[in-house]
């Protein structure tokens, strides 16, 4: 399970299948991929692209397939540590606990 490979393990933040599998990614999927690192919800990050929210579940299931993460919590934590979230609708938000750094 690539989340319980990369916590505290010294490893290198963007490993080459990441990146391949983030080039993947749509313009709107790294949006919301940057967001999830945030912790926004799907209603959350519906409102703020003006999308509805059945749009966004579908983004999400797109990228947790293309980056084989097996939640959401795993994408957001891939997002965090690749510094791909947005940090700017919700800056308390995406702060890790130091354990996870």
């Amino acid at each position: 399970m690539r989340e319980a490979r990369d916590c505290g393990r010294g490893e290198p933040l963007l490993r080459e299948s990441d990146a391949a599998a983030i080039a993947r990614l749509t313009a709107r999927q790294r949006r919301v991929f940057g967001l999830l690192g945030d912790g926004l919800s799907n209603k959350e990050i519906a409102r703020m692209l003006s999308l509805h929210e059945s749009t966004v579940k579908v983004h999400v299931s797109a990228i947790l397939a293309k980056l084989e993460c097996r939640n959401r919590t795993a994408a957001a934590l891939l997002s965090l540590r690749n510094r791909l979230h947005c940090g700017s609708a919700f800056p308390e938000r995406h702060k890790l606990p130091t354990a996870l750094v």
